[in-house]
């Protein structure tokens, strides 16, 4: 029997405390922005992120995971493009997965977080008519999954990876007869790795 079986019991339950940094890269999907029209740009970055996270067992080592993140991205972009984006701000949302503990050392997790990301001063550059520049709240999906080896009872090492989707859509503005359009429909898909360090609180 493994040291800390009698302090785990199989399943390390309630709060959880996640840190992690990592690499990102993707591809932003601009169906209108501006004089933008159904252009795709490359993008890449640098994540940080902090997860918290309440566990609960359903059978043995085996259980579920409720939670919510906040985070921070910093976005690279090629001053060339005519789509420039710029750093993110998540906003706290819905956090929720299963979770296997395989043994008291080595824990796996995949979970669906939701929530809202704020990104402030996108801009149009491609020198064609005006060159609008815009601040969104924009929907996002992140499928994670989550790698946890503890190095001592509580503390412990996280390797993780995910897939995100950024949805941002504005609809027309209408006052009396008249109808002003908001030239915004954005969608960006990227991917990220990242590395951290994870607390369970016993």
């Amino acid at each position: 029997m493994h040291r800390w079986k009698r302090y785990v019991r199989g399943f390390r339950r309630e709060h959880n405390f996640a840190f992690s940094i990592g690499a990102s890269s993707g591809t932003w999907r601009v169906k209108h922005l501006g004089t933008l029209d159904n252009q795709n740009f490359d993008n890449s970055g640098l994540y940080a992120k902090f997860q918290y996270s309440f566990h609960l067992p359903i059978y043995g080592g085996f259980g579920y995971l409720l939670g919510s993140s906040v985070g921070y991205h910093y976005e690279t972009a090629d001053r060339r493009q005519a789509f420039r984006p710029v750093s993110a701000t998540q906003f706290p949302g819905i956090l929720a997965g299963l979770v296997m503990n395989f043994t008291p050392v080595l824990r796996w997790s995949v979970a669906i977080d939701a929530y809202l990301e704020r990104l402030d001063g996108l801009a149009d550059r491609d020198g064609i008519g005006d060159d609008p520049t815009i601040s969104i709240t924009a929907t996002t999906y992140d499928f994670g999954t989550f790698f946890d080896i503890f190095y001592n009872l509580n503390w412990g090492l996280r390797l993780e990876a995910h897939q995100r989707r950024l949805i941002y859509t504005h609809p027309h503005m209408h006052s009396g007869d008249q109808d002003f359009p908001v030239d915004a429909s954005l969608k960006k898909d990227d991917q990220w790795m990242g590395l951290g360090l994870v607390y369970h609180l016993l």
